[in-house]
């Protein structure tokens, strides 16, 4: 009777042991955060006239929602009419995106001493997404359209394509001026991705010097995406769970071959190289199902 006890409350030992190591796999699966940030103005200028990033918001790496106005801008030959930004990013599901629209733009510059004009459009707007796949990479994607764009008083074609560039001389061959349309640049990993559109830059060049450039609708996104985990969990488990398997079968055939009679563990409910996770598992286990525990007789 005592080794049949024994041998019961090792066998169901085991078997709530091999229950709590089945569960620890799916730890495997929990991923860490998932970061987003994002960024969007209205309108930049650097050179003779200085204009900060207006207006601009910033998205925190939590995500969430920033959005911003502004009525007009005009200094020293920029002008625009209303400006609109706007950010907003979630975790779950992963999403950044930003958004820009400027209206009614002009630019124009000094050159020899007269105001020439040398941009306008009426409506400039940037998007720029960014989200993770079903697989944990990342992945970016943004557009931009100018509407009713002229330089130098000619109306320009805008296609759409990436990084359109254009360029026309000023009066005089005083120097150039060049615009980039829908202009993209990206960066990123297999997990990590960030994409900025500005729907166009202009770039005034006098004598060889850069004079003025201008950015208007200025749209990025960035993601950082959780690694997916578990197809090698899953080996790995399953690979445990065989080894475990032989072992458990190897060990039944040697107590059959000794006659089925196991050696007295002193009424030790846990025998020998049992770790102490497996042995306190399998106890708590007992606790809960309300299993009582069987005491040898002297």
């Amino acid at each position: 009777m005592a080794n049949k006890a024994t041998r019961g409350i090792r066998v169901l030992a085991i078997m709530l042991a091999m229950l709590s190591l089945a569960v620890l796999p799916m730890r495997a699966f929990a991923q860490t955060a998932t970061e987003v940030s994002g960024e969007a103005f209205g309108i930049e200028a650097t050179g003779v006239v200085t204009i900060p990033p207006t207006p601009r918001v910033t998205l925190p790496l939590t995500g969430g929602n920033e959005t911003d106005n502004v009525a007009r801008v005009d200094q020293a030959g920029i002008t625009t009419g209303v400006l609109e930004v706007s950010t907003s990013g979630t975790l779950d599901p992963a999403a950044s995106t930003a958004t820009a629209t400027v209206n009614n733009l002009a630019v124009s510059t000094n050159v020899a001493g007269v105001a020439t004009p040398v941009v306008t459009a009426t409506t400039l707007t940037s998007t720029s997404d960014s989200f993770c796949n079903e697989d944990g990479t990342a992945d970016s994607e943004g557009e931009s359209t100018v509407e009713d764009l002229t330089l130098l008083g000619e109306d320009v074609e805008v296609t759409g394509v990436e990084n359109q560039t254009v360029t026309a001389d000023l009066p005089g061959n005083a120097g150039t001026v060049t615009l980039v349309i829908n202009e993209q640049a990206r960066e990123g990993t297999d997990n990590m991705s960030e994409l900025t559109v500005n729907a166009l830059r202009v770039t005034v060049t006098i004598a060889g010097t850069t004079q003025q450039t201008v950015v208007v609708a200025s749209a990025t996104s960035d993601i950082v995406c959780a690694p997916v985990e578990g197809d090698e969990d899953d080996q790995q488990g399953g690979d445990d769970d065989q080894q475990d398997g032989d072992d458990d079968d190897q060990q039944g055939g040697d107590d059959e071959q000794d006659g089925g009679e196991l050696p007295d563990t002193g009424g030790a409910a846990v025998p020998v190289g049992q770790s102490l996770y497996t042995a306190g598992a399998a106890i708590i286990a007992l606790a809960g199902m309300g299993v009582m525990a069987i005491r040898r007789r002297s």
